[in-house]
């Protein structure tokens, strides 16, 4: 006996070919309750459990046709169902299983973080997912989906701590190859020459004579950034790439450069790229 696998792309007759190659080893002995056999769908596990029937009655092989009623021929989640019920006191597990909704899998992962995270834990991964969250207040990416793809792949490849760590470091310096040499400059000095720039471009807005509705939404979009900076609010980095893509009328243009230019500059600070690596450290150091 052996494993048999047979790749083949879809209406290839993979199942006809899988059905003729266990008709043969039927014949030549092999018990068909011994049988195991992984489908993708649950329709061409019963087409192949009912064509492998068919063929043995056909030659005569009744006793046979009834016993590949117990075999495993089915989706790799139902033969796995099957094999934890029929070992089930040997793995020392419940013969009743029940197969994960996906809808489930994120908020059981969630209650299990609770037995890691700690408040200040939480508060930090909290305030960094905030700053780095390139949506809006309606499409807000929560970090424990990042937390949970990660889990997910270093499970999948059967990866260790050492790995996960070496990984952890190789994510960081390779996104840091995109950003440029690093600025030493922090949140509070980045944003104060902000504050700076957006106060210049306003108070020679009205010379210029532009009432466009495009640069008056942006203006206004000013005003209310320079509002929270002078709160001491630390801005989300999307906002500094927004300014990045200002969109004003063609005659104000020039206007608005210099300070599109400065915003630029956020991908190179300290303070964004120590924000990127904080959060990637915190999150492969959870899984």
């Amino acid at each position: 006996m052996g494993i048999r696998i047979i790749s083949a792309g879809a209406g290839s007759g993979k199942t006809y070919r899988i059905t003729q190659e266990l008709k043969v080893k039927i014949e030549q002995g092999v018990d068909p309750s011994s049988v195991i056999a992984t489908t993708f769908t649950k329709k061409a596990a019963r087409e192949l459990q009912e064509r492998l029937r068919t063929f043995l009655l056909e030659g005569g092989k009744t006793q046979e046709a009834e016993q590949i009623s117990n075999a495993l021929i089915g989706t790799v989640h139902a033969l796995s169902t099957k094999l934890i019920q029929r070992f089930s006191y040997e793995l020392g597990l419940s013969p009743k299983v029940t197969a994960l909704a996906d809808e489930d899998k994120q908020t059981l992962f969630n209650l299990s973080l609770t037995k890691l995270l700690v408040p200040q834990r939480v508060e930090l991964i909290e305030n960094l997912s905030r700053r780095l969250d390139q949506g809006d207040a309606r499409n807000s990416i929560d970090w424990r989906y990042d937390l949970l793809n990660i889990c997910e792949l270093a499970r999948t490849n059967a990866f260790d701590r050492d790995r996960l760590e070496a990984s952890k470091k190789f994510s960081f310096e390779s996104l840091q190859t995109h950003l440029g040499d690093q600025k030493e400059v922090t949140h509070p000095e980045l944003q104060e020459e902000l504050k700076h720039q957006i106060q210049s471009v306003l108070s020679g807005f009205e010379n210029l004579g532009d009432e466009t509705k495009t640069t008056a939404s942006f203006v206004r979009g000013l005003r209310q950034l320079l509002g929270r900076i002078e709160k001491e609010e630390i801005l989300q980095w999307r906002e500094w790439a927004s300014l990045e893509k200002l969109k004003v009328a063609k005659k104000s243009i020039d206007h608005f450069q210099d300070l599109k230019s400065f915003a630029s500059t956020h991908l190179k600070s300290a303070a964004f790229q120590n924000d990127l690596k904080a959060y990637i450290e915190a999150i492969f150091d959870l899984a």
